[in-house]
Parts: structure tokens; sequence; C-alpha cells
């Protein structure tokens, strides 16, 4: 017990260094942060006095494989098992009904490896993305390769935010707008398909796609914001569209591996597009290639 900071029946904090961790009777609610990035462990039983798993509860347990959860449980909170990517065994020992009155925050289990909970009476899927009014708020699952569904309208903030394993999405037609940091930190990101009606792009929308390599900007495009494509250190060749009318600050820079940038119009029609001093900073691109001929930058 000593490992375990308990007050009035909260589970404040756990202090070991076990693997395999049993919650200790009497325990009501697992607070906030209380196994937050416990990154050695691998199994978790709780108890059956557990009513609350709090925000953030096992949140960043990277090597979390197992989890175990009673009947008791009636909340589970803000990202209570977020980026917990081996959680591979959920159970659960009530019934599928039982599960679905749990009060559950929607975004409980973004980034986990498991794609159900196992009840006592079958498979429960988990939802991979939380969809409000057509705007994707935020990818859930850890697939390497996403599909954002049909129908979505909008990829909101930070929608896929350091999604460390995803290295290919496609966005259908239905897209218009791709909010700001929604693929920070994709490290592993090597392919983005942009089918769509896209008119304008987020501030720091793909900013740190380490592996990103090629980006063609939709036809229909008029605008990229403020550090849109900022540190895409791999990024090596952009295409953009004719339909482009302004470049905002950063939205390029530090991008060590960019040495081609195209552009679908005439080299007076690039002369027209209103660009930020600072779009380019920190990258070895020295020409844009038009329609026409080739600019100096």
């Amino acid at each position: 017990m000593e490992d375990f900071e308990i007050e009035n029946g909260v589970l404040k904090k756990y202090n070991g260094k076990a693997r395999t961790v049993g919650i200790p009777d009497g325990v009501t609610e697992i607070g906030e942060a209380a196994f937050y990035c416990c990154n050695f462990l691998k199994s978790v039983t709780v108890s059956h006095s557990v009513a609350k798993i709090g925000d953030e509860a096992f949140a960043g347990c990277d090597s979390l494989a197992t989890i175990n959860i009673p009947v008791s449980v009636t909340e589970i909170g803000e990202d209570a098992l977020a980026g917990c990517k081996s959680l591979s065994e959920f159970g659960y020992n009530g019934t599928k009904a039982q599960w679905e009155a749990v009060k559950k925050d929607e975004d409980w289990h973004k980034g986990v490896f498991t794609k159900c909970v196992c009840c006592s009476d079958g498979m429960v899927e988990l939802p991979q993305f939380n969809i409000k009014d057509g705007v994707l708020h935020r990818y859930l699952g850890a697939d390497p390769v996403v599909a954002v569904p049909d129908g979505v309208t909008e990829i909101g903030s930070s929608a896929f935010t350091s999604c460390d394993k995803l290295v290919s999405v496609s966005i259908p037609e239905s897209i218009t707008y791709i909010g700001i940091w929604a693929f920070a930190g994709c490290s592993s990101l090597v392919s983005v398909s942009i089918q769509s009606n896209l008119t304008s792009i987020g501030a720091g929308a793909v900013e740190m796609y380490g592996s990103l390599a090629a980006v063609n900007i939709p036809a229909n495009v008029t605008g990229i914001e403020f550090g849109a494509f900022a540190s895409c250190t791999a990024l090596a060749s952009i295409v953009l569209p004719a339909t482009l009318t302004y470049i905002d600050s950063f939205a390029f820079s530090d991008c060590p591996s960019l040495k081609e940038i195209r552009f679908d119009g005439t080299i007076e029609q690039w002369k027209a597009v209103e660009k930020c001093w600072s779009w380019l900073t920190g990258a070895p691109v020295t020409a844009v290639i038009c329609t026409d001929g080739e600019l100096s930058l």
C-alpha cells in the first residue's frame, strides 16, 4: 500500500514500479493522472470498489497491454487511457448493455491499439473518430493507414496531433477545411491523399511531418495559412494550384529538404500571389516552376 497515495477513497498517485498492478480494495476513484506516463506498467486490474476512472488516469502508459475493469465503474474521464498504444486487451466484467450505460468522455481511448471492449456477453467496438456536425474533432485510433469517412466537411484543430504511427491518410471530397495543428507531430506520415473541395489549410495544419516527402495542394485552395507546413523536415516537393491568392507567414519555413516548388499557373499569376516575406524561411529551394517558365525566389 505504500506505493499508493490514497485520500478519502481517491487514488491520487501511484509511486511504485511494478509491471502488474491491482487497485486496492476501498478505492472508489482513480484520480486525475494517477498513473500518468507510468511507462513500465503492463497490466492493471481495477477493484470492484472503484466507481470512477478520472481524466488522464492512465494516459501515456505506452507499455500497458491489459486492463480489466469491473461493473462498478460508472464513469471514465477525458483521455483516461489516451496514448496507451500497446493496449491490446480491454476487459469489462459487465454486459454490453451495462458498458454502453457507463458515462464516458468521447476521447477517453485516443490512440489505444485495441478496437473493442470484451464484455461478459460479447464484444463492443470502440469508435475510431469523434465526429460532430460534420467536424472530425479527433482521430481516436492507432492505425497506420486511415481513411477519413465520407461526409466529413472539416478536420478540426489538433484532430490527428501526435498520431506518431500514422503513415498514410486519405481525405475525402467532402472536406472543405483542415484546421490548425490538425496533423502536428505525425512524425511517421509519408502520404497525404487530398481529393477534396478544400478552400483553406489552417495554421500549422501539417507541421512536423517528419517523413512527408511531397504535397499536392488541391486545385481550388485559395490560401495557405500561417505555419501550415512548417518544419516538414523531409518535404522535398510542392505543387501549388493556380487558384492560390496568398501564402501566409512561415507556411513552408524550416523545410530543409525542399528542393522543388511547382505552380500550376503562369509567371504573371505567381507574381500576383500575395506572399508574406517569411513564407519560405529556411528552405533551400531557389526557384518556382510555372507553366510558362521558371522564376527565381
